[in-house]
């Protein structure tokens, strides 16, 4: 390892200023290490990975397995299709809603009209609120 600071200071003071031919020498040093890692570790991936036939082997199991997975995904996409929903029955069921709504509405009104006039307004005006509240997802509840 390289001196600290500390030690590189005595040493130039001893010596006058020779501290920077430590430091070149330091760094030469290091760079011989790093040159020598990198070369021992191309050596490991090359044997690794083989020659050129075992190269051309390689090739041709992974050609022959991407085959094999894009029928497979083929096949699972034929299954996975999935059946669309008939845009006349959501028509239908919204229909029945409102016909419900309606109905309930009239048996209100006509319970209303035998106590008065005065409860039909009242209820034409809660109508409208749920109206509202209802174009805008709100519960009537947590509106009052």
């Amino acid at each position: 390892m390289g001196k600290t600071g500390r030690e590189r200071g005595v040493v130039a003071r001893r010596t006058g200023g020779g501290c920077e031919e430590e430091e070149e020498e330091e760094e030469e040093e290091k760079k011989r290490k790093e040159e020598e890692r990198n070369e021992s570790k191309r050596k490991e991936e090359k044997k690794r990975r083989g020659g050129k036939k075992e190269k051309k082997r390689r090739k041709r199991r992974r050609r022959e397995e991407g085959e094999e997975e894009k029928e497979k995904k083929k096949k699972v996409k034929k299954k996975k299709k999935k059946k669309k929903r008939k845009k006349w029955k959501v028509k239908k069921v919204k229909e029945k809603k409102k016909r419900k709504e309606e109905e309930g509405r009239r048996r209100r009104r006509e319970g209303k009209e035998e106590e008065g006039e005065e409860g039909e307004e009242e209820e034409e005006e809660e109508e409208e609120r749920k109206e509202i509240l209802f174009r805008h997802r709100i519960k009537p509840d947590s509106y009052m």
